[in-house]
């Protein structure tokens, strides 16, 4: 409840709205969990897309994210690193939580584009608080 007083801090009109907006995405949050659990990503995917459509848009990054791992376990690394670039443009999100570079070098590698693989790696372990510097470290040492 705390996360979405904070992002409508400065919409006093929308506080009602934001604990309503709370209560239905925590049933969401469960059926997503649950779908991803029971290896039922199509659905999942069906569940997001109906889910990004109507959230503030400081939130969809989190719909962004998980719609990449779906196409992900599907297989689908194109649509899946599409939908990863498209996290990295998200606004709301600082540089150095943005996971998007991290999950982009993930697919670049599952793709066998080792590469592009590297050169975002290497990007992200010249930043000082990435999220995921010491996982992007480690693949890095392995990659070489």
């Amino acid at each position: 409840m705390q996360h979405a007083q904070d992002i409508f801090a400065n919409k006093t009109d929308n506080i009602y709205q934001s604990r309503i907006y709370d209560k239905v995405t925590m049933s969401a949050d469960e059926q997503f969990t649950k779908l991803f659990q029971e290896e039922k990503y199509k659905e999942a995917l069906t569940l997001l897309q109906e889910q990004y459509i109507s959230i503030p848009p400081e939130k969809q990054h989190k719909i962004l994210e998980r719609q990449g791992f779906c196409y992900w376990q599907l297989g689908d690394f194109n649509k899946a690193l599409t939908t990863f670039q498209t996290l990295e443009l998200d606004t709301f999100l600082k540089e150095e939580y943005n996971p998007a570079w991290y999950y982009q070098a993930l697919t670049f590698y599952k793709m066998g584009a080792h590469e592009q693989c590297k050169d975002l790696l290497v990007r992200i372990v010249e930043l000082p608080d990435y999220v995921y510097k010491e996982e992007a470290n480690r693949l890095l040492k392995e990659m070489e």
